[in-house]
């Protein structure tokens, strides 16, 4: 959306520059909006299509900054920050460290809190 507000931008800027050049070189249009329409000579003398022309490269070089941090933050992905017991952790460990030949040692009173930690 913004892309689409700041080339709209850039082409009315562009527009006004042309006015401003055809303005400022031709004489008899100088005489003619000084006649018919004094306010307008203000906005074509070419002081105000500068600004634009400084606005709209402004506005381009924020619009690049924003889209290249929001690419930076949607390709990092947020990494889980897990908090356990250190018994817990040994326990994990015992169990798949094991010898694949020897069988689990599980004792009745672990296997109990496994299932509940499961029912839970």
């Amino acid at each position: 959306m913004y892309l689409i507000i700041l080339v709209q931008f850039i082409v009315i800027a562009f527009l006004l520059a042309i006015i401003s050049n055809e303005y400022l070189s031709n004489y008899w249009m100088q005489v003619w909006i000084s006649g018919k329409a004094p306010m307008l000579a203000f906005l074509i003398n070419g002081q105000l299509d500068s600004l634009l022309i400084g606005v709209a490269a402004a506005g381009t070089l924020l619009f690049v900054n924003g889209a290249i941090a929001q690419t930076k933050t949607q390709l990092e992905p947020k990494k889980p920050t897990i908090i356990m017991d250190i018994r817990e952790l040994e326990r994990i460990e015992k169990k798949v460290l094991r010898k694949p030949n020897t069988p689990a040692e599980i004792t009745p009173k672990e296997l109990l809190r496994d299932l509940e930690k499961q029912e839970a």
